[in-house]
Formats: structure tokens, C-alpha cells, sequence
């Protein structure tokens, strides 16, 4: 159904992207991920990856987040450990609007 629903976004002309971030050695979770997001990228969804010293390198203040449509931000709040402690939303899109410009600039395309 995932793989439906980002065909069906992109057949309407909604852009799907994310860049997402790898740290050497990929955690099995992360080798998971990957898996998946080359079989998502068939279906429309642009994704790239940066790696840590590249992503390092560019001194962003945000955390992981998703823009949805410019608007809002849905920011991805974790413990020091990476477990998932839940989510906040805001509408000052601003400094995550540029920081999304970096991102892409600085990533490459994961080819499926």
C-alpha cells in the first residue's frame, strides 16, 4: 500500500523527497532501510543519502525532520541512544526550508 500511495502522490505531481543519513557500519536496521528505500524509489520517491562526515561538514542546527508541502515541519525528536521519543510540529519553516536546499545539494541520489 506505501509503494501505491507514493506512486499515486507522484501520478498527481507530488514530489516525494528524502536524504537520508549513514554512518559506517549500517546498522542492521539501517541495511533494512536501504533495502526498502531502493524498492520505494521504483515507485516514485526521490531519495538520497549523505554521509556523516559530508552531513558533519555542513554544521546544520536542525534535527531530523520531514517539511511537508513548505508549511510545517514535523521534528523527530530521539534519546541519545536513537530510541524514538515522539514528534513536535511547528510552521516556522524557515531555517528547515534552507536546510533542506543543503541536503539536497550535498546528497546523492540512492540508485535502486
Amino acid at each position: 500500500p506505501w509503494w501505491d500511495y507514493i506512486s499515486e502522490k507522484k501520478n498527481k505531481g507530488i514530489q516525494m523527497q528524502r536524504v537520508s543519513l549513514i554512518r559506517q557500519p549500517l546498522s542492521p536496521y539501517k541495511e533494512m532501510e536501504m533495502e526498502i528505500f531502493k524498492k520505494t524509489v521504483h515507485s516514485g520517491d526521490e531519495i538520497r543519502i549523505i554521509e556523516s562526515t559530508k552531513f558533519d561538514s555542513l554544521n546544520l542546527s536542525v534535527k531530523d525532520f520531514w517539511l511537508i508541502d513548505t508549511n510545517t515541519v514535523v521534528i523527530l525528536n530521539y534519546d541519545s541512544q536513537g530510541e524514538w521519543l515522539g514528534f513536535e510540529t511547528t510552521d516556522q519553516t524557515s531555517e528547515y526550508l534552507k536546510s533542506k536546499q543543503l541536503l539536497l545539494k550535498h546528497s546523492d541520489l540512492l540508485e535502486p
